[in-house]
């Protein structure tokens, strides 16, 4: 389909830089020019979101089925993580196909983060009834894959703060 979500971005970009910001006065507030500088690098970063989303969320999900695969064989996740291990069990078992739908795998993300999120809430309601941690080996991988998580975005952020090109019309 034409434009492509990367040219309507693009176009969008072009515009805002070529004819808003030159209206801007010279004595313009400096809120009304940090908002257009906000503004010029949300574009950026939604183009270079846009190019490396899909491939880090299947990267992002496949992680998180080793991570919670581990979670649910736990001796005490029956008990502990209640029906935590069943919904995992029911997303692990959602195939992406071969050429990935991008609404398919943002879905399971989500979906993945929120039984992670579940499990990690078990497991302290568990400690704090039963005054330990059963699970308090599981927490070093929990915690390296948060790290990675957050090395991803982070990557991402990283290439949207690089100096920009002036957004050119094609």
């Amino acid at each position: 389909m034409r434009p492509t979500v990367e040219e309507l971005i693009e176009g969008m970009a072009y515009t805002f830089s070529n004819a808003i910001v030159p209206e801007l006065s010279p004595n313009a507030s400096q809120w009304a020019r940090r908002m257009s500088d906000s503004l010029s690098g949300l574009f950026h970063h939604l183009l270079v979101r846009l190019e490396r989303e899909a491939d880090l969320a299947l990267q992002e999900n496949k992680d998180l089925k080793e991570l919670l695969t581990m979670l649910a064989a736990h001796p005490q996740a029956a008990d502990t993580l209640n029906g935590v291990a069943d919904e995992f069990r029911r997303q692990a078992a959602t195939e992406i196909p071969l050429i990935p739908d991008p609404k398919a795998v943002a879905a399971q993300n989500v979906a993945l983060n929120g039984i992670l999120q579940d499990a990690i809430e078990a497991m302290e309601a568990a400690a704090k009834v039963s005054g330990s941690d059963a699970f308090v080996e599981e927490r070093r991988p929990i915690r390296r894959y948060l790290k990675q998580q957050l090395d991803r975005e982070l990557e991402v952020a990283g290439a949207t703060m690089a100096p920009q090109p002036a957004p050119r019309r094609q």
